[in-house]
Formats: C-alpha cells, sequence, structure tokens
C-alpha cells in the first residue's frame, strides 16, 4: 500500500496572509480576449512565497522563472498565476481579507461567475448572447479603471515609520 502525504488544511491566518501578499506584490487582472478569464498573478525575486502559496490553495500551476536583464547582470524573478475557475476559487477565500483590491475582486468574481452560468458543454459550440458579451466587456472595462485607482491609493499611501 502506498502513503499518502498530509495535506493540511488552510486556516483563516492562512488566507489573511495571502491576501495582504496578493494585494501588496499581486495583481487581478481580467483578460479582455475572445473567452475573457480572471488572472491572479504573483511575481517576486525570492520564490519562497510563491511555495507558500500554492501549498495554502492547494495548486500544482508551475512557479515560472523570469529572467530580466539590469546594469549588466541578470536578475531572476519567479512568477506564480492562477486563472479561470481556480482564480475564482481563491478570490472567494481571500476576499474578506482584501482591502484595496477587494472591489477589483469581486468584478474578478462576478466575470468568473459569468463565464461559469454561460459554459457551453464541450462541443456544442453554443454563441454567447450579445447581452452577456457586453456585460463581461463592461466588467473587463471597470477592472481596469479599479486597478488604476488602486494603483493612485499605492502611490499616494503615506510612508509611516520610514524615515526621511
Amino acid at each position: 500500500m502506498g502513503t499518502r502525504a498530509k495535506v493540511r488544511m488552510a486556516s483563516s491566518v492562512d488566507y489573511a496572509w495571502a491576501a495582504g501578499f496578493i494585494e501588496a506584490d499581486g495583481c487581478i487582472h481580467l483578460a479582455k480576449q475572445k473567452f475573457p478569464t480572471a488572472h491572479i498573478i504573483v511575481v517576486q525575486r525570492d520564490v519562497r512565497p510563491l511555495n507558500r502559496l500554492q501549498a495554502i490553495f492547494g495548486t500544482q500551476q508551475k512557479i515560472g522563472q523570469l529572467r530580466k536583464r539590469y546594469k549588466n547582470t541578470h536578475v531572476v524573478y519567479y512568477r506564480w498565476q492562477c486563472s479561470g475557475a481556480l482564480a475564482a476559487t481563491i478570490l472567494q477565500k481571500i476576499l474578506p481579507y482584501l482591502d484595496h483590491k477587494r472591489e477589483l475582486a469581486q468584478v474578478a468574481l462576478d466575470l468568473c461567475q459569468s463565464v461559469a452560468n454561460n459554459a457551453s458543454k464541450r462541443g456544442q459550440h453554443i454563441c454567447t448572447p450579445q447581452s452577456i458579451i457586453d456585460y463581461r466587456h463592461g466588467l473587463v472595462v471597470r477592472a481596469r479603471i479599479l486597478t488604476h485607482h488602486v494603483e493612485r491609493l499605492s502611490e499616494e499611501a503615506p510612508l509611516t515609520g520610514v524615515l526621511q
């Protein structure tokens, strides 16, 4: 008989940490494509927080590696990303702990819900009504506005505890 690895259940502290980490260093992005979807993306120089995100949410996505040239040297960054239904599940779990990106996360959840509600079965190729396409487009536009607003909030935030 094979041995089963212990899977630790995530706690509210884990979700709060993940929300803070995603809110500070991550991105909630709605892609405007033929099939719009929500993405959560986090890029870091240290892979350990990304490993912790994987452990909290039990995801198996590969953590990508990016190399950027900076002053005659290569800097390595790591990228964790999830999309679609998995992104929606993660956003639902961290939503109560979000602050600046809460409304953006809710818009992403609305998009994921619209996609799930109107998904055609594989091979049926049912056309999505124009009203639903317009609704999804409106959500993507709303997300762009909110993203710009969140970026301005972080730029305007006072530097507390920092020597000037």
